[in-house]
């Protein structure tokens, strides 16, 4: 975290500039949506996980508007540094197109679930999308088109019109 970033604890409460927060492991992230995919399946802990990311980024987003009066790519790129700040993974925009983000994350808590053979990051492939829809007014849809979890040296997500 950067000098800007304040954490104080108050009665039970950790605040980080003044919201409210809890620090989790990533192994705990992973237990999360390991229990939602027994008991949903694969396809409903996709749909459930990418809406939790889309609504997290979206909510983010207002909170950093509200404090740095930015908005668009400043918005955007606020919001991954944010999120590479406080442990999500390192976040680096390899293309910003209009209406198309391609965004690398090194180190996701995917990395938590080992080679699985499959794509994990459910949560990020709404993060994107939320954080596009609120930076720039896109209607966009988050896929992740490389996955830790099939066995790739990093996650890399894509933000487009679905």
């Amino acid at each position: 975290m950067s000098a800007a970033d304040q954490m104080v604890f108050r009665e039970g409460i950790l605040l980080m500039n003044d919201v409210p927060v809890i620090i989790v492991t990533r192994k705990f992230i992973v237990d999360i949506q390991t229990a939602i995919e027994k008991i949903s399946g694969i396809t409903g802990a996709k749909a459930l996980l990418y809406r939790i990311g889309f609504k997290s980024a979206v909510s983010l987003a207002e909170i950093l508007r509200k404090r740095h009066k930015m908005q668009g790519e400043d918005l955007f790129m606020k919001i991954i540094d944010v999120v590479s700040r406080v442990g999500w993974g390192s976040f680096k925009p390899i293309s910003m197109e209009k209406d198309r983000i391609v965004i690398r994350v090194h180190h996701s808590y995917g990395e938590e679930f080992g080679n699985v053979g499959r794509d994990v990051c459910y949560i990020w492939q709404g993060g994107i999308a939320g954080a596009a829809n609120a930076a720039f007014g896109w209607k966009v849809r988050g896929k992740e088109t490389k996955c830790v979890g099939r066995g790739d040296p990093y996650c890399e997500f894509v933000a487009e019109p679905s």
